[in-house]
């Protein structure tokens, strides 16, 4: 896969490129419904923490939206229960109050154009996020013409997973469903551009 990275890297993400604490995998590129994509997982690798302890792999499935025409502003939705990807960002944002209360309950959204933050984060969209994340934290940006999302969570498009104990046709079943939920994702941002 190509990844391009956007933008300059935080100093946490520097490090984990620097020391190796960082990998990724799974990618995928394409077109879906007229929308190019990127998706991969970033993975970063089990530590020994000072107690003798292992702290586990953490997974993030990270989804770049190229978008067909760039955004005038910038909008960043979080889950409500997780800290902004790069709080330096948020002079001149203000907090965005959704259409759905549900989406209001488990999102925060800021953003300098209240019309365009509802724009790109429908309810449609937020509705597909929702199903792609199973629960777990995400994490997004719309800027200049692309929207990048990054899911929290188990490894995803794994075959031989430990984490879900399925192999054979199961496993394969499971990673097909995952990937039909990025592309449904995907179609929900190709309509609100009105792409087919």
């Amino acid at each position: 896969v190509t990844v391009i990275h956007i933008g300059t890297a935080d100093e946490a993400t520097k490090k984990a490129r620097e020391t190796g604490l960082a990998r990724l995998e799974d990618g995928f590129s394409g077109k879906h419904k007229g929308l190019a994509f990127d998706a991969f997982e970033v993975v970063r690798t089990p530590r020994q923490n000072r107690d003798g302890t292992t702290h586990t792999a953490e997974h993030a499935l990270i989804l770049v939206l190229t978008l067909p025409r760039p955004l005038q502003r910038t909008t960043q939705l979080r889950s409500r229960n997780i800290g902004w990807h790069k709080t330096g960002d948020a002079e001149g944002l203000d907090k965005v109050s959704l259409e759905s209360n549900d989406f209001d309950d488990a999102f925060r959204v800021r953003s300098d154009d209240q019309v365009e933050a509802r724009f790109v984060f429908t309810p449609d969209v937020m509705a597909r996020m929702l199903d792609l994340a199973h629960g777990e934290q995400i994490r997004a940006t719309a800027q200049d013409d692309h929207l990048v999302i990054a899911f929290e969570g188990p490894n995803r498009f794994d075959l031989t997973s430990e984490d879900t104990g399925l192999e054979g046709d199961a496993a394969i079943r499971l990673a097909i469903l995952q990937i039909g939920e990025m592309l449904d994702l995907v179609d929900a941002v190709a309509e609100v551009f009105r792409l087919d």
